[in-house]
């Protein structure tokens, strides 16, 4: 039986649960004050057995099949803003069935940048949060009457501040009682009176203006060409994806824009996704003061003040360009009518907490839902984009048709078996030194990149032979000379390292694999007279800009800089006539089918460091001389890669021509993370249905991290929906040991 049909009198409601085991909707009733207000995408306080939750209002509807006795209220709800609307509810939808995830921890992705038990009260009453100054202005329609007061010692008081405000036209209120030390008794007395007015003003502090850009760019003829193409499938309302590939920097920012011009000129909205906040920076910076209004820099390194304010006016539809990383794709900005993701094929856009979810994947996803084009930029995209932008019908790839500036980029290859190991230095070798001397005389920076962090990647004692590691994870150490510590770059835990080995005392220690702040040790002494420059985890500092490293690299030349992958991820400082690889060997050594693909990406990004329409070099040091990679890239020959790279992984039957999930169980006691694993094992092996290869389970490359074991299960298949709806079946209902966790990761960008 069901009550009597009153339109949105029920609502569908997803409890705010983490776990796939609770992951269902209920039914509640709307009080009566809250029908007609109540929506989609509104957070909710239910009744849950003999508690208050918090749930997603998934559907209002005017009946339930549930008998109206077991039907409860709902207790509350935030009515003002909708965290998800109809359209954003299927990628919701989506994402929980590709992802194995509960509908509350992909809903949770929308929610504002507030502390979990406070959201609730946030949506309730948003303003509440929102930072205001009180501004005092003079109520002159009564002055005449204050005029008339008699004489006092309080009216004396009362008048210099009446003065002081009239003098100033209007003042905040914070500043005339703590800066100007009026007194605020009669301040006060002022207000209640109605001779002085009380205004209250939205802070902005900590909002900076966009700088003045480039102004008015008229995009060439390659350009124009794409710019045609997205704007008609804007005014069709079609979906069509656009990988643009082999396109310098500032060709892209001349397309991004364009299309922003176009933007603001037809009402239009464009979301821009960087991997990396510096990068939506940059193309903020870019944009310049003419879309000073318009624009949000929404980025997670901010204060989580200054990203409540932005994600508020988001959603009160102040804005129409968004730029920020990957959490931007979650944002109130309900409907973009195109979605911009640079540097498609960076890592960064994976996301590491529970869910890993693809920021490529979701962007395309929401990008078919709503019904608009999607533009990705790579000059090496991934494997996996390529191969799908070459076969679908919705999607295509547009090449500059000419490689950019690589003609006046010389690129040479030092093979370090070569390297005599008594007249020279395999780290910065006679070659690598002369380039940079060269480099330097005609007033250019010199890029270095180090593949490894720390002093060296572990030490070793000669007399015993013992390799410190990690208790906790049972990785050897890495020795940081700086701190003078042995550290952990897993856990994060570390020793004092007193020169001497713990278990023989001898100091006879050998330091193996040259890390970052060896190379910069040796560039010092080499190089005395010339700033050395370091970027890496360890270097304090959120950013170039921030750490004033930015300013020094602008600003200041000639001068080496010298960096870990960390650098790749900052915008370029110009002026660099020289990059250099010091150990190319150092990126081929991860177990991991991603790792060629990975590795042309980064050779790829240091080039594009380089200035253009200046003869620059390039030089890589490299034991194995012969590998593909290095040779088709030094080739400029990116489509001879993907060529290798596909016929490799289809030998193999890997991405693209599957889709892989890496299941990975940890927990403290080993014992309980095998039997689970096998459990896991046993009923993935009873499907019938679809096809899968089953590797596993066996212990992670990384087999114990923080003290906790790793276990885990590699499954390829060809129907991955099908297969992930039946694995979350599985998970729900599995016996699950206490203190096990398991983490599903599909499409994994690393299987370590």
């Amino acid at each position: 039986m069901t009550g009597k049909k009153i339109n949105g009198q029920y609502a569908e409601i997803y409890p705010d649960t983490k776990v796939l085991e609770f992951d269902r909707h209920f039914d509640y009733k709307i009080p009566a004050g809250l029908q007609g207000f109540i929506k989609t995408g509104n957070l909710a306080r239910i009744p849950l057995k003999n508690r208050i939750e918090t749930g997603y209002v998934s559907r209002i509807k005017n009946y339930s099949n549930v008998s109206e006795i077991n039907l409860k209220y709902i207790d509350d709800a935030a009515t003002g803003i909708s965290l998800f609307n109809p359209a954003r509810l299927k990628l919701i939808y989506w994402m929980c069935s590709y992802y194995i995830q509960p509908f509350g921890k992909i809903a949770g992705l929308f929610a504002p940048p507030a502390d979990k038990d406070k959201t609730f009260e946030v949506l309730k009453n948003p303003e509440k949060f929102l930072k205001y100054c009180t501004y005092l202005s003079i109520n002159r329609e009564l002055l005449p009457v204050f005029d008339k007061i008699p004489a006092s010692v309080k009216y004396l008081n009362q008048k210099k501040i009446v003065e002081y405000i009239l003098r100033c036209g209007s003042i905040e209120k914070k500043r005339l009682l703590q800066q100007e030390g009026f007194s605020g008794s009669s301040l006060s007395t002022l207000i209640k009176k109605g001779f002085v007015l009380e205004k209250k003003i939205r802070e902005t502090a900590g909002m900076a203006p966009l700088p003045d850009g480039p102004g008015e760019k008229v995009a060439g003829k390659p350009m124009k060409h794409i710019i045609e193409q997205v704007i008609s499938s804007i005014g069709r309302n079609q979906f069509r994806g656009y990988l643009l590939k082999d396109f310098s920097y500032r060709e892209k920012l001349d397309i991004i824009f364009n299309l922003c011009n176009f933007s603001i000129d037809n009402l239009k909205k464009i979301l821009i996704i960087s991997p990396e906040s510096s990068g939506a920076e940059r193309i903020a910076f870019f944009l310049g003061g003419k879309f000073q209004k318009k624009c949000c820099i929404y980025t997670s390194d901010k204060n989580p003040a200054e990203r409540f304010e932005q994600w508020y006016d988001i959603a009160k539809d102040r804005y129409s360009i968004i730029a920020g990383t990957r959490s931007a794709v979650f944002l109130p900005f309900y409907d973009p009518d195109v979605i911009i993701l640079e540097q498609e094929h960076d890592s960064s856009y994976k996301d590491s907490s529970i869910i890993r979810y693809n920021t490529q994947d979701v962007v395309l996803k929401l990008a078919k839902i709503l019904k608009i084009p999607v533009l990705f930029f790579s000059n090496a995209p991934s494997i996996k984009n390529m191969y799908l932008f070459n076969g679908a019908n919705n999607h295509c790839i547009i090449s500059r048709g000419e490689i950019f500036s690589k003609a006046n980029v010389v690129k040479s290859v030092v093979d370090l078996k070569k390297v005599d190991q008594y007249t020279d230095d395999s780290t910065i070798t006679k070659e690598l030194f002369q380039a940079i001397k060269e480099s330097s005389g005609k007033g250019f920076n010199s890029l270095i990149f180090a593949g490894r962090r720390g002093m060296s990647s572990y030490i070793t004692c000669k007399n015993c032979g013992y390799v410190p590691k990690c208790p906790s994870c049972n990785v050897s150490y890495t020795f940081h000379s700086s701190k003078k510590m042995l550290m952990c770059h897993h856990c994060k835990k570390s020793e004092e390292f007193t020169g001497l080995c713990s278990r023989c005392r001898s100091k006879n220690i050998r330091y193996k694999n040259n890390g970052i702040e060896s190379i910069e040790a040796k560039l010092k002494k080499r190089f005395p007279q010339m700033p050395v420059i370091r970027v890496d985890s360890d270097t304090k500092g959120r950013s170039l800009q921030q750490c004033g490293t930015y300013g020094k690299v602008s600003g200041q030349s000639p001068l080496i800089l010298l960096g870990t992958s960390k650098i790749l991820n900052y915008p370029n400082p110009g002026n660099i006539g020289l990059a250099a690889i010091v150990d190319f060997d150092s990126l081929m050594q991860m177990p991991d089918f991603h790792t060629n693909e990975r590795a042309f990406q980064v050779l790829d990004k240091i080039e594009s460091f380089l200035m253009e329409g200046v003869k620059c070099r390039f030089i890589i040091q490299a034991l194995n001389t012969d590998n593909a990679v290095l040779n088709n890239f030094i080739n400029d020959d990116y489509n001879q890669f993907y060529s290798m790279e596909l016929a490799g992984r289809k030998e193999l039957n890997y991405p693209p021509y599957s889709n892989i999930v890496n299941i990975i169980l940890s927990g403290k006691e080993e014992k309980n993370v095998i039997k689970n694993a096998e459990m896991i094992f046993f009923e993935i092996e009873k499907l019938k249905n679809p096809d899968k290869i089953i590797l596993g389970p066996s212990p992670c490359p990384y087999s114990r991290i923080n003290m906790n074991y790793r276990w885990h299960i590699l499954i390829k298949t060809n129907d991955i929906m099908r297969f992930n709806i039946k694995l979350a079946g599985i998970i729900r209902n599995i016996n699950k040991s206490t203190g096990i966790k398991i983490i599903a990761d599909v499409d994994p960008v690393w299987i370590l």
